[in-house]
């Protein structure tokens, strides 16, 4: 049986299904799942870009453990309302 934090993650790239996990961090004693996905650049067709590594725009995340609900971080601060709920 999976977890909520599980089914929400699930759910998260779900949302965003052109984004990557660039990171997931589970707060041992903490009640957050915190996660930062990746948007990549398309400089990848550009001359700009060659040879140059990706840029990526990250989107940090924290789901609830309790409850599964995935709020947005905005500077390290969870919202106060739920992105997505279970």
């Amino acid at each position: 049986m999976r977890s909520l934090a599980r089914i929400a993650l699930d759910r998260l790239l779900d949302f965003y299904p052109h984004h990557d996990v660039v990171s997931v961090e589970w707060q041992r004693d903490g009640p957050w799942l915190l996660i930062d996905l990746g948007q990549p650049s398309d400089r990848n067709g550009s001359p700009a870009g060659f040879g140059e590594p990706d840029a990526i725009a990250l989107h940090s995340f924290a789901i609830f453990r309790a409850t599964g609900a995935v709020y947005q971080m905005v500077d390290g601060a969870v919202n106060d309302e739920p992105l997505l709920t279970l």
